[in-house]
């Protein structure tokens, strides 16, 4: 999934449109290349380039020297390169670096990465507005998804947030927990331009719980309304706790 989303959010790197097929230089075209260090030494797993109006097959992507933190690329054609790590668990990422390539020049480059995440452990997050919100109730399951989005897709800068409702065995108004031992769970999961993959955070972790009081339920009009609150705990080396705020829906679901 990680590797998936480093290349959906490289294949936006920079500004152009066009669509070469081949970024492998000629025997006779002069070509450039960049070189860099990745700091803390360790805190990222992988560097990994693009260059601007290239299709996603010709990423290329080394792995920074161990003791050194150094990296490098060579025979690159000309063009402008967008550069981004792939931070390990306890790392956040820096925003891709866009890096000008000329012919038989080197160009340098250094990746930051801080622990800043893991110093703030509680992510407040309002659901008050700003989300679309959709609904799916079948056999007694009530999913309801609200999704909000930053920028444009496939650009840089683009930024994803999607957090899933599903209750078990609904059937009318009331009160329905989500924890680590019920059937029914709330999940979030952020997208970052540059986070090179998913960030998520659910109910059904250890400590994690949230409540979900469905006001009004309409089968006859296939209308849902409630709140919702709670705490959700990071998943699979996400750090942090999204602690939901301000959580409300009144949707039609299908």
């Amino acid at each position: 999934m990680k590797k998936v989303l480093i290349i959906m959010l490289l294949c936006s790197a920079c500004l152009g449109a066009c669509r070469k097929k081949n970024i492998l230089p000629q025997a006779d075209e002069k070509t450039g290349s960049i070189s860099g260090t990745v700091s803390p030494i360790g805190s990222a797993s992988t560097v990994i380039i693009l260059r601007d109006g290239d299709p996603v097959d010709k990423i290329q992507q080394t792995v920074p020297d161990a003791n050194t933190g150094r990296f490098s690329f060579s025979r690159l054609k000309p063009g402008t390169y967008a550069v981004m790590g792939e931070p390990v668990t306890g790392y956040m990422p820096t925003a891709n670096q866009a890096i000008e390539i000329k012919a038989e020049q080197e160009s340098a480059v250094a990746l930051f990465f801080s622990t800043d995440l893991i110093t703030t452990p509680d992510i407040p997050i309002s659901f008050k507005s700003g989300f679309s919100t959709r609904a799916q109730y079948k056999n007694q399951t009530l999913t309801i998804v609200k999704f909000r989005s930053e920028g444009k897709y496939g650009q840089l800068g683009y930024k994803a947030f999607e957090l899933t409702i599903q209750l078990d065995a609904v059937t009318g108004t009331g009160k329905y927990v989500c924890d680590a031992v019920s059937k029914s769970l709330i999940r979030y999961v952020s997208a970052y331009d540059g986070t090179i993959g998913f960030k998520t955070w659910g109910s059904k972790t250890a400590n994690g719980t949230s409540t979900v009081i469905i006001t009004t339920f309409d089968p006859e009009n296939k209308k849902v309304s409630g709140t919702f609150k709670g705490s959700l705990p990071a998943i699979a080396g996400t750090k942090g706790t999204v602690i939901i705020t301000e959580g409300a829906f009144d949707v039609g679901y299908q």
